[in-house]
């Protein structure tokens, strides 16, 4: 879906599933084959998705030459496959200082507001069109590092509530299900406020329950068998 330069607007933003597929499919074997340089590797990685995102804008000819639909986008990606690979060598406990610093936390939103701001008004593009991406993905990656283990923090609270995780169980299904309610120029009653809210929880909700959690009980099956 990535590689296609023409799709209808309800599935235009598979485009995004299409990268992480791609991803899923290479990554274990880099993980058989190169495990013990996987950091450079990573490194080199994300340093040719910002070179790719310069040839897809300066040379769009050579685009799918350079698999830029690809890794235009995967450096996010690659970014947090470090972070997995940062928090399961439990590293997180050697730097609690750095990541329970309020002020480097209020800069990493800084940082993706900026970037965000920036590229909406298509300005500092010699420096956002190659990192920008790269910028934000690290900024993230260090909000969700400096969260993920449990304290009495009021951030990591909200984070945790029963209403918020509800949601985050169905972000996925909201993702996909999402352009019906909300993109296009189609005028329909549940494609207005708030009735587009209600809806789209609740075919997520379906979504979810009737299909997704299948295939995860069957992951589940398998896994223990």
């Amino acid at each position: 879906m990535n590689f296609e330069k023409h799709h209808n607007w309800f599935l235009g933003h598979f485009w995004s599933l299409s990268v992480e597929e791609q991803f899923y499919i290479f990554w274990p074997l880099m993980l058989f084959f190169f495990k013990k340089n996987l950091k450079p590797i990573l490194y080199i990685l994300v340093i040719y998705s910002a070179i790719s995102r310069v040839i897809a804008y300066k040379l769009p000819q050579l685009e799918n030459l350079s698999l830029a639909p690809f890794f235009s986008y995967s450096d996010a990606i690659f970014i947090g496959s470090f972070g997995g690979i940062f928090f399961f060598e439990k590293k997180i406990n050697q730097h609690t200082k750095l990541f329970n610093n309020l002020y480097l936390q209020l800069l990493a939103l800084l940082v993706i507001v900026s970037v965000i701001l920036l590229t909406k008004n298509l300005k500092g593009g010699f420096l956002l069109l190659p990192f920008g991406n790269s910028i934000t993905a690290v900024a993230i990656l260090y909000l969700i590092l400096s969260y993920i283990t449990p304290s009495q923090n009021a951030v990591y609270k909200f984070l945790n509530n029963k209403v918020v995780m509800h949601i985050g169980v169905l972000s996925y299904s909201m993702y996909i299900w999402q352009q019906f309610f909300f993109v296009g120029n189609f005028i329909f009653v549940w494609r207005d406020f708030p009735y587009n809210l209600l809806c789209i929880y609740t075919v997520s909700l379906c979504s979810y329950y009737l299909w997704e959690k299948q295939f995860l009980n069957l992951r589940k099956r398998i896994t223990n068998s």
